[in-house]
């Protein structure tokens, strides 16, 4: 599948936060920008990109430009992980447009029946919670095979920390993804958490493409 990569590749896996994390940051980057960073990405080895988005799939025109050439360029796989709002079959029609094979949507467990519409489309609808606690403590490597990149281009060592300054990577505008992670001087593990909480891993690459894997079965 688009999602199997060799071990050996330095990164396999992209986390987008293309939703802001706050009200006050600046504009989120231009599609081109974007289009940048699924460029460097899928050169790097990335064939699973999981974006995290709590805004209307209407509302987001540029980023499901990006997905498609993800998707057609470099057959890249993409997972909508959906958070703090309900799909809704109107905000989802853009989805119909995207690759069904390169295309899952990745909701809470409570939300699943009421998403499975999307599956009409030929889009697998997966759960994106109910991690096993064991994966994120106390230490997660799974960082090292992953980069996560923020609205407004800021690059963190995942998902489940980004914001933190202590995890804080640099802006894709001003460095490249490749020269992050090969820079032994930024973290690329989660470490020493007081809030071994399985539930801010939603969404987390590795773990669903292992949901893939296992859906795939």
């Amino acid at each position: 599948s688009a999602c199997d990569c060799d071990e050996s590749d330095p990164v396999r896996y992209l986390w987008v936060h293309y939703s802001k994390l706050d009200g006050d940051c600046d504009e989120r980057m231009s599609r081109d920008e974007w289009l940048g960073v699924i460029d460097e990405a899928a050169s790097m080895g990335v064939r699973l990109a999981i974006v995290s988005l709590n805004e209307a799939f209407t509302d987001v025109p540029d980023l499901m430009a990006v997905v498609e050439w993800a998707q057609n360029t470099h057959n890249v796989m993409v997972g909508f992980h959906i958070y703090g709002r309900d799909l809704t079959r109107p905000d989802a029609r853009p989805l119909a447009k995207l690759d069904t094979e390169l295309t899952r949507v990745f909701v809470e467990s409570e939300k699943l029946a009421a998403a499975r519409f999307v599956e009409d489309l030929g889009i697998r609808v997966l759960p994106s919670d109910n991690i096993d606690k064991n994966v994120v403590a106390p230490t997660c490597d799974l960082p090292k095979s992953m980069t996560c990149v923020c609205a407004e281009g800021e690059l963190y060592t995942c998902g489940r920390v980004a914001g933190e300054q202590h995890y804080h990577m640099g802006n894709f505008l001003g460095r490249k993804l490749k020269a992050v992670m090969n820079d032994d001087s930024v973290p690329h593990c989660v470490s020493d958490r007081a809030d071994q909480t399985p539930e801010r891993c939603t969404g987390c690459p590795p773990l669903m493409a292992q949901r893939i894997h296992e859906d795939a079965k």
